[in-house]
């Protein structure tokens, strides 16, 4: 099984930040600004920060380097289907909470 992550670069996560296992990607979607937002069917664990839309939509910037980076590993395993897991920041951007890294399972 290999196993990858991708970061957020110089983003630091906190240890207490709640991350998500075992689920894949849904309604991508990206905005005119470069942020990207998603549905995603894993099991959280942890709380919602209180910053955070009950919706649980994840949210990247994509406007940045290090957005980019992972919202391409997220096209990736969108089209092929692949489970990830998400580490959260703990924080807010947009109203939903931002994401710290990911790992591509499989």
């Amino acid at each position: 099984m290999m196993i990858a992550a991708i970061g957020l670069g110089l983003t630091s996560v906190p240890a207490f930040a709640p991350s998500a296992n075992g689920g894949y990607i849904q309604n991508l979607s990206i905005g005119s600004d470069g942020y990207v937002w998603f549905i995603y069917t894993g099991q959280r664990t942890g709380s919602l920060p209180a910053c955070a839309d009950p919706n649980g939509l994840w949210l990247i910037n994509g406007g940045t380097a290090q957005g980019q980076v992972v919202v391409s590993a997220l096209l990736t395993a969108a089209a092929k289907h692949q489970m990830i897991d998400i580490q959260g920041t703990g924080a807010c951007d947009h109203g939903h909470e931002t994401i710290g890294y990911v790992v591509l399972v499989g």
